[in-house]
Parts: structure tokens; C-alpha cells; sequence
């Protein structure tokens, strides 16, 4: 049904009428996808309180938003490592070779971001 109030929007107006944002934010503000990205906005976030300061809004912001990613991307890192389990070459190479990636990304989203924050704040 909301296909077809799509189209005859179209069709009376010439253009489509925005539909909301399911994540509540706007398109100049999205919501953060990676893995860096959710300790940066988090301590962007925090900076916002006059009381707080700059060490510690990083502190808190990799200890709550850290620990997040640290346990998203470990499960992330058994399944691809699970793919050696099946006895095939190819697969297992490609599941190791993914899981180290996603292991380095991990490290530098709990250590380099932490540290480039303090630096430029």
C-alpha cells in the first residue's frame, strides 16, 4: 500500500516524498557505522557537557563504546574462523585471512583512536 501512495506521490508532484530515517537522524548527521566511529561520537557526545573533560569523555567513551566492539567483532572473528573447520582450503584461508583483518581493525579502534582523540581532541 505505501508503494502505491509512493508512485501517486510521484506521479501528482514530480518527486518522492522522504521517508523518515528508521535510525532518527538526519542525513548531515547519520548515525556511526564503524568501528572507530562509535568511540568518536560517543566522546563528541560527552564533550558536549561543560563539566566533563577531554580525558576522561575519551576514557569513558572507549570503555563503554570499546567494549561494545570488542565483543561485536569477536564474534565476528569465530565465525570467519569457524570456515577452517571445514576442511576445504579456500575457505579457510579467505575465513583466517578476513578474521586477522577484522582483529587489526579491532586493535587500532581500541588503541589508535583512543590516542589520536587525545592529540587533536
Amino acid at each position: 500500500m505505501e508503494l502505491v501512495q509512493d508512485l501517486n506521490g510521484v506521479l501528482r508532484t514530480g518527486s518522492r516524498r522522504r521517508s523518515r530515517n528508521p535510525h532518527g537522524a538526519s542525513r548531515k548527521n547519520p548515525p556511526p557505522s564503524g568501528r572507530g566511529e562509535v568511540s568518536i561520537s560517543r566522546h563528541r557526545e560527552q564533550l558536549a557537557d561543560p563539566d566533563m573533560d577531554a580525558e576522561e569523555s575519551i576514557a569513558r567513551a572507549v570503555a563503554t563504546a570499546g567494549s561494545a566492539v570488542v565483543f561485536a567483532d569477536a564474534t565476528v572473528i569465530v565465525a570467519l574462523a569457524a570456515l577452517s573447520a571445514t576442511g576445504i582450503p579456500c575457505p579457510a584461508v579467505m575465513g583466517l585471512s578476513a578474521a586477522a583483518t577484522v582483529l587489526i581493525a579491532v586493535l587500532i579502534a581500541v588503541s589508535l583512536v583512543p590516542a589520536v582523540l587525545g592529540l587533536f581532541g
